[in-house]
């Protein structure tokens, strides 16, 4: 059985974060285990977010008393769990994301397809307003970007073709992304 974790990382997100936690912990596969991070906030969301963790088992929430930006609280999240996770595949989660329900049969199925021969995974989304109305069935098409063309190793790493919430890496990878002295050099869309 595949083991799927997630960091999620959140500042003053009280609107939006139930839904995503909840499209989370509904998914139609559900060996996954959530490591949700408040970065200072302010609205409540480390309340809402403590009480997920006090009532589900595989909700994990860490607190942190200051706010250092996406990009880092991304990479403080990150170190984390690595220091957590023996095993297993990690996806990146923002406080705003809703999750299609099959996300993790999806992406299952494709390691179970090819096993040992992928270390990174990212997928296109749909794009949706704060009331979840549908704005585009394709970020990549919305933008006119080509996904296949664009998967060359320079390009994933200078162009942000591979945006952080589609994401999804091995254990392994993570270990080795961690420890090479790259910590600055992360992009943001």
């Amino acid at each position: 059985m595949t083991n799927f974790y997630v960091c999620l990382c959140a500042h003053n997100g009280n609107e939006f974060i139930s839904n995503q936690i909840d499209s989370i912990l509904n998914q139609s596969y559900n060996s996954v285990h959530i490591f949700a991070f408040d970065f200072s906030s302010s609205d409540g969301t480390d309340d809402i977010i403590k009480e997920y963790s006090e009532n589900h088992s595989n909700v994990s929430f860490v607190k942190f008393d200051y706010a250092p930006g996406a990009k880092e609280s991304f990479y403080i999240g990150l170190d984390y769990v690595n220091s957590r996770v023996h095993n297993g595949w990690i996806l990146l989660s923002d406080q705003d994301d809703v999750w299609c329900s099959n996300k993790l049969d999806r992406l299952n199925d494709l390691i179970g397809l090819y096993g040992d021969n992928i270390e990174l995974m990212y997928h296109d989304v749909n794009l949706i307003d704060e009331r979840g109305e549908l704005l585009a069935h394709s970020y990549y098409g919305l933008v006119g970007r080509d996904p296949i063309k664009e998967s060359v190793l320079s390009q994933l790493v200078l162009s942000n073709v591979a945006i952080g919430h589609t994401m999804c890496f091995s254990k392994e990878f993570l270990s080795e992304i961690l420890s090479l002295s790259v910590r600055d050099c992360f992009l943001m869309h």
